[in-house]
């Protein structure tokens, strides 16, 4: 009896043959190696608790069966293969649903994409081939997770990589973490001298470092408070970050959060959150002008992936 969290059939209707066993390590770059018929460990459990999003990414070459597909196996949680007419299909256990893409008579390579939510009822499965809009399924397994891949069938499977990254880190929104933060993160780590000059950092200091995007503690100083003539208020803000005694600045175009300002008319007031776009152009100073409807009296601002509480 099977009892994987995941399958990726390549070609429906051929029974297992001699496997490839590998292990995938989560955040690294992806691998080189052409898989074909392979059982492939994740070196963790990823979308293990709710709120966690993990990121698959291959590029898989699949083959058209002789055979139309047999009813998926409800034991797996996400199964991925070719019906005998080339088209790809998904399942979580039940039914077949098209993903919009179709393999020729002679083959084809397919960008995959496989974006898992770990959510209050299981696991939500956004599968992405090619040029195809995602499709999304749910699993009917009860148990959260991803662990294990299966390769089956007569095609291979290259580029193959795992992102994901803890809620301490990377805070869920109602739809669990964003994808293409957890993305990000994976490139962070994995770069030197950013997440990978972290060491034995916290989990609260790697959020700020990846937060800013740089690979010490981050600072965000306001450097000057500049009241306008029409009311308003001018604020410069840079971007550094220290890694032992050494200072570099912080391009804020390129923050993988948000900057925010944070302002109210008086300390006792109720002060209001704002997002502040930065554009491509700026670098590690901005210059950024509240209205003086606003009464900004009192602000500060901050780069973060969630928005901040409303506190001065």
């Amino acid at each position: 009896m099977r009892t994987i969290p995941i399958l990726f059939a390549l070609l429906a209707a051929v029974p297992l043959c001699a496997q490839q066993e590998a292990t995938l390590q989560v955040n690294a770059a992806p691998t080189t190696e052409a898989l074909t018929e392979a059982t492939v460990k994740v070196a963790k459990t990823v979308a293990s608790s709710t709120g966690e999003t993990a990121v698959l990414d291959a590029q898989m070459t699949f083959s058209r069966p002789t055979e139309t597909l047999t009813a998926p196996s409800a034991e797996d949680k996400l199964t991925l293969a070719v019906d005998a007419d080339g088209t790809i299909k998904v399942s979580n256990g039940t039914d077949w649903i098209a993903t919009g893409a179709t393999v020729p008579e002679t083959g084809a390579t397919f960008q995959v994409k496989v974006t898992t939510i770990a959510g209050e009822d299981g696991l939500t499965f956004q599968v992405k081939v090619g040029d195809s809009e995602p499709v999304s399924v749910t699993s009917t397994v009860a148990e959260l997770g991803v662990s294990e891949l299966l390769f089956d069938g007569e095609g291979s499977v290259t580029q193959l990589a795992m992102a994901a990254v803890g809620t301490t880190i990377l805070p869920p929104s109602e739809d669990g973490q964003s994808p293409e933060l957890v993305e990000k993160y994976a490139e962070w780590e994995r770069t030197p001298e950013k997440g990978g000059a972290m060491g034995s950092a916290s989990d609260t200091e790697k959020a700020d470092a990846f937060a800013m995007n740089v690979g010490g503690k981050p600072t965000l100083t306001v450097t000057a408070i500049e009241p306008q003539a029409d009311g308003s208020v001018k604020i410069t803000v840079k971007g550094a970050y220290t890694k032992g005694d050494v200072e570099a600045e912080a391009p804020l175009a390129a923050i993988n959060g948000k900057l925010y300002v944070t302002y109210s008319e008086t300390l006792g007031g109720t002060p209001t959150v704002e997002e502040v776009a930065v554009s491509a152009a700026d670098g590690a100073t901005v210059e950024i002008t509240v209205p003086a409807e606003k009464k900004a009296r009192f602000l500060k601002a901050s780069v973060s992936l969630v928005t901040p509480e409303a506190t001065l």
